[in-house]
């Protein structure tokens, strides 16, 4: 989303031209200013001043290029654009009440236009006299119309109206009053007003309007110290020398008055802009909102397979318990964090075959991230109800230590001891976590849908991977500590699929999206250490790389049923000579041929195999037949029951003032 100001006065109305880089726009007065684009800014170039009344309504012609508007001084124009100059022509619309609304026809040979009077006047251009004349739709309307639209076969007309009836629904929304209404699909609208965001609701069928999600989600507003120039500002407007926080949460700050289609059609929306009594105009990237929530990790079916005391269900809640939306282990491996339909859980971890549950929060719905750090009370949440929003709790208290909101979907969160990353689409938020402040920003990062990225979690060498590319697996190593970048690690041909640390911090594992060779680099020099071949079929997609804690070895899992471990030992030439064996002939003999083969030959011939394979007495694919490229593997189930919590080892939470 783009926020842009037009000044300090209020927004009533708006429109666009055709190739939308101009924009007509009435600050709540009798004119009319065009603004163009250059660059990022938005220059006035026009101005048009004709009525003598509040503009109420303007709509823009894309194909003649013409403008209408209407104003409370019962008047209308149409405007066209000669020699560079906007010349207007009046309208007899014939009414006795001030203009409500206008718009186009879908040929641009008429315009209806909306008052007070009662009526609907259909303006036509008569070519012998060489005016706009009008003629009068009056029943069945018993009050002002307050918006007009046309269908696309040019005849048929829709009009609202305020016809003095009190009507009952069945919707509740808990909103203060909707000004605009938007049809953005066949079965989506979006409705702005008086609350100062826009909210998307879905229809479901006859007498069913379901509210989806808020399009704006309210920002959070860190507090620091205040700056000189700061002080002077607040000294000179407000009479004062503290710092108070007086703005909205959300981009506008007053109420819209206006939606309008930017980009795509009526039955696909894929931007839209709002116009507010605040004097802004925000242009939403509707399309863009929808794929990364379609992105989301909570969003996939295949999250709700785990069973932990549940009975699980296919994407509903089963018997026994709430459908799971995700499932993550902390820091070290002593705590199971899972998300639920109905809030999140935490299990301790000390052993395999029992699982106890040491908390469960119902407060917040559809948990999609849920991290625990460490063995501490401080737990990170973030739901599908507000996807851009970061909670963070001291679950032992019940208490919300803070909370951020983001420009687009959180994907991810990571954390150590010094640090706690969140991972949007295109761009990467690091926090001190002591205190929740924001460090850094890392804007217009490589696209990562899926919120691909890795922390390392020993505190004292704190680095962040993430993709350099998306077309190729670059990988940026990334010092969080000192918020510099390190080294940028050419690490496959093809995007990265996984990418981990080894505990300590000092070895980078990562896999690409061919699914067959695994590397493995020290940090921060960059260097090539291991790499290891996990089969030959391709498009086997590896779910997560993890070393054991002493980093002698280092495990892969995929969408296949098996499960790879790599012993990563480097192989030190002996003084003995080798007995003489076959095999060691034939090594010898592969040795020295490496060096005449092409170098993808030879790069394969040198890459170690799995140390050991664990086959999973389950349903999937296997290495034999390989797995198809897209096609869904079906997800399993672990061991569920009771074990308890060591309080004593409990790392210290945090205190955020």
């Amino acid at each position: 989303m783009s926020l842009y100001s037009f000044g300090l006065e209020p927004l009533s109305c708006h429109a666009w031209n055709k190739d939308r880089t101009q924009i007509a726009v009435s600050p709540n007065s009798n004119d009319v200013h065009i603004y163009q684009k250059k660059g990022k800014e938005w220059t006035k170039i026009h101005e048009l001043t004709e009525h003598s009344g509040r503009i109420t309504g303007i709509d823009w012609a894309p194909e003649s290029n013409r403008i209408v508007t209407c104003a409370a001084d019962r008047n209308a124009y149409v405007w066209t654009l000669k020699d560079g100059v906007w010349k207007p022509t009046l309208v007899l619309v014939r009414i006795n009440r001030a203009a409500t609304c206008v718009k186009w026809s879908p040929l641009e040979n008429k315009f209806a236009l909306g008052s007070g009077a009662k009526l609907i006047s259909v303006c036509y251009f008569e070519k012998e006299n060489d005016w706009w004349l009008s003629k009068h739709i009056k029943k069945p309307i018993n009050s002002t119309v307050l918006s007009l639209d046309w269908h696309p076969n040019n005849v048929l007309l829709a009009a609202g109206s305020a016809d003095l009836h009190c009507r009952v629904t069945q919707l509740t929304t808990g909103h203060l009053p909707l000004l605009s209404v938007l049809y953005v699909s066949e079965t989506e609208i979006v409705a702005a007003g008086h609350d100062c965001c826009p909210y998307q609701f879905s229809y479901k069928g006859p007498g069913s309007l379901e509210f989806v999600k808020k399009v704006d989600i309210p920002k959070q507003s860190s507090k620091g110290n205040m700056s000189a120039m700061q002080h002077f500002r607040n000294l000179d407007k407000k009479a004062t020398t503290e710092e108070e926080e007086t703005g909205l949460g959300s981009l506008h700050q007053n109420s819209i008055t206006q939606l309008c289609i930017l980009e795509g059609p009526k039955a696909k929306v894929e931007k839209f802009s709002s116009v507010g009594l605040d004097g802004a105009m925000v242009v939403w990237d509707f399309k863009r909102s929808n794929r990364s929530q379609a992105s989301d990790p909570g969003r996939r079916e295949g999250r709700r397979s785990l069973g932990i005391g549940m009975e699980t269900g296919e994407g509903a809640d089963g018997p026994g318990g709430p459908g799971l939306c995700c499932a993550s282990f902390n820091q070290d491996s002593t705590s199971l964090a899972v998300g639920t339909k109905t809030g999140y859980r935490l299990f301790s971890v000390t052993s395999v075959d029992k699982l106890d549950c040491i908390h469960e929060s119902t407060e917040t719905p559809d948990v999609y991230i849920v991290e625990r750090l460490f063995s501490s009370s401080l737990v990170v949440v973030v739901s599908q109800s507000m996807p851009r929003r970061m909670n963070v709790y001291h679950f032992k208290k019940g208490t919300e230590i803070c909370n951020y909101s983001y420009s687009n979907n959180i994907l991810a969160v990571r954390l150590n001891r010094q640090r706690l990353v969140v991972c949007l689409e295109e761009s990467i938020y690091i926090h001190n976590i002591k205190d929740m402040k924001l460090l850094k920003t890392l804007l217009n990062t490589p696209s990562n849908p899926s919120g691909l990225c890795a922390l390392s979690i020993n505190h004292s060498n704190s680095f962040l991977a993430y993709p350099g590319s998306d077309t190729i697996g670059e990988i940026i190593v990334y010092d969080a500590n000192n918020l510099s970048t390190v080294t940028m690690i050419p690490a496959h041909d093809s995007p990265l699929a996984a990418i981990t640390f080894s505990a300590s911090g000092t070895k980078l594992a990562s896999a690409s999206e061919r699914g067959t060779v695994i590397r493995v680099f020290s940090i921060p020099e960059g260097l090539r250490l291991f790499e290891f071949r996990r089969g030959m079929k391709r498009y086997v997609n590896i779910s997560s790389l993890s070393f054991s804690p002493d980093a002698q070895f280092l495990c892969a899992s995929s969408n296949t049923e098996t499960v790879h471990i790599f012993k990563l030992e480097q192989h030190s030439p002996s003084g003995e000579e080798e007995a003489p064996s076959w095999s060691a002939y034939v090594g010898k003999m592969f040795t020295a041929a490496s060096s005449y083969l092409p170098a993808q030959v030879s790069g394969m011939m040198s890459q170690d195999r799995a140390f050991a394979t664990v086959r999973l007495q389950m349903a999937g694919y296997s290495e034999d037949g390989g797995a198809k490229k897209g096609e869904v593997i079906p997800e399993h189930e672990f061991a569920a029951g009771p074990v308890c919590l060591d309080d004593e080892t409990e790392f210290p939470p945090v205190s955020i003032r």
